[in-house]
């Protein structure tokens, strides 16, 4: 599990967070919003080596609890939702 805070750019995230979750990660973006909240934007990303070249998929999955007081509950509450997804059987490679 990792957190780190990104370069303050008024388009990207604050924060991304990193969690390995089977042969899958589970990538969190957090945005700072009005009110000292904050948005969850999470994905599930799949990497595969053919030896030669590393290929990555990212996939945003469907979160709907997504502003929060806090990042650590943020990315606790998008990484528990990641990994019902992925138990259920989320495809990575699907287009959306």
């Amino acid at each position: 599990m990792g957190i780190m805070r990104t370069a303050k750019s008024p388009i990207g995230p604050e924060v991304v967070a990193r969690h390995p979750y089977k042969e899958l990660v589970i990538e969190v973006w957090i945005y700072k919003e009005e009110k000292g909240r904050c948005r969850a934007w999470p994905y599930i990303e799949k990497t595969s080596d053919d030896g030669v070249t590393q290929i990555v998929i990212k996939r945003h999955f469907p979160f709907t609890n997504i502003s929060y007081f806090a990042v650590q509950a943020a990315v606790e509450a998008a990484v528990k939702e990641g990994k019902k997804q992925i138990d259920a059987g989320f495809n990575v490679e699907q287009a959306a």
